[in-house]
């Protein structure tokens, strides 16, 4: 009588076991799959972040007409603002864009400043512009300005930067995340008169 009471209140303790034993089992299965999800969380997230940052930069060299820099050090994984301060000098921005940001453990940054093609400027037709050849390069090379001039957009092993001018123009570049488990996110300036989005690439 006494089993029976207990048999009808709840489980027994073979049917417990049986149901914990479940739960393990599908604990297990999801707990991977929730760890790539994180990982990949976490190459979105800071793909968005260097986004946002990359759009201030140029509204703000718009509106306060100076020069602006998204300055990346890929060994150390960083990335910050610098504004023209006179005198080729470019100091960390007054306000809230003077951090100094640091990307996740296990994502690796990957910047390439691409040269823009010689640019015709508005000119009188008794001057002549004088045409630069200039070769696509990477971190180690020089690049080209956003006015067509070649200018050397490196500043130290491992770090570079994407220049903002007041008139909108902006360094092409690519920005590219990874991490161990595969994700990648891509952003994207793909010409001087567009601005930075997310790109090609994103898994």
């Amino acid at each position: 009588m006494r089993a029976g009471r207990i048999r009808q209140s709840g489980f027994t303790l073979m049917e417990l076991i049986l149901v914990m034993l479940i739960i393990a089992i599908i604990s297990g299965m999801l707990v991977p799959s929730l760890a790539r999800f994180t990982a990949g969380r976490a190459v979105d997230n800071l793909g968005r972040q260097i986004l946002a940052l990359a759009q201030s930069a140029r509204s703000q060299s718009i509106s306060q007409a100076r020069i602006y820099r998204l300055n990346f050090d890929q060994s150390a994984g960083q990335f910050w603002l610098t504004a023209d301060a006179g005198g080729g000098t470019f100091n960390p921005p007054t306000g809230g864009n003077n951090t100094r940001y640091s990307s996740p453990t296990g994502v690796r940054m990957q910047v390439t400043v691409t040269p823009q093609p010689n640019t015709q400027l508005l000119q009188p037709d008794n001057v002549q512009q004088q045409q630069v050849q200039q070769s696509s390069t990477t971190l180690d090379g020089q690049a080209a300005g956003v006015a067509g001039q070649i200018v050397n957009n490196t500043h130290a092993q491992g770090q570079v930067y994407v220049e903002f001018q007041p008139t909108g123009r902006t360094d092409p570049a690519t920005i590219r995340l990874d991490d161990a488990e595969g994700h990648s996110v891509q952003i994207v300036c793909a010409s001087p008169t567009d601005g930075f989005q997310i790109g090609g690439g994103a898994q």
